[in-house]
């Protein structure tokens, strides 16, 4: 779960086997695996 400046906040679910790195901006969220494609919920 990431919180905003503005004290409101988000969450991104992601559970993989495989060795992965999660970056955020302001715009932006990606997420890179060295496995293969799976599912991606986000809690708003």
């Amino acid at each position: 779960m990431g919180v905003r400046p503005d004290g409101t906040s988000f969450g991104i679910l992601f559970d993989t086997p495989y060795k992965a790195k999660l970056t955020t901006t302001d715009e932006r969220i990606n997420f890179e695996t060295e496995g293969e494609l799976f599912s991606i919920f986000d809690v708003v």
